[in-house]
């Protein structure tokens, strides 16, 4: 998490939970379920997320969907910079 961009108190915050429900949820290894988490939290900084509440826009826009968390990932690594550049919101 650290690695990814999270500070250390935002990994104390919750940070570390949140990506282990995450992984649970989309039955994904941690590092992965971190690094999407991550990448949500980075791209929308505007938003001012925790990353719980990123960790359950994923779990639940998976769950609500045909899709799962991992394709969510690359989801996330083709449109989150230009999403968040023109203004979009991730909630």
């Amino acid at each position: 998490l650290l690695k990814a961009g999270l500070t250390p108190a935002a990994v104390q915050a919750g940070g570390l939970e949140a990506a282990l429900n995450l992984a649970t949820a989309g039955e994904l290894r941690l590092a992965d379920a971190a690094e999407i988490m991550s990448t949500a939290l980075n791209a929308f900084k505007d938003d001012g997320m925790t990353a719980a509440q990123a960790s359950n826009i994923l779990a639940g826009t998976a769950n609500a969907s045909a899709t799962d968390v991992m394709d969510l990932k690359y989801s996330l690594s083709m449109v989150s910079a230009v999403a968040s550049g023109l203004g979009l919101s991730f909630r």
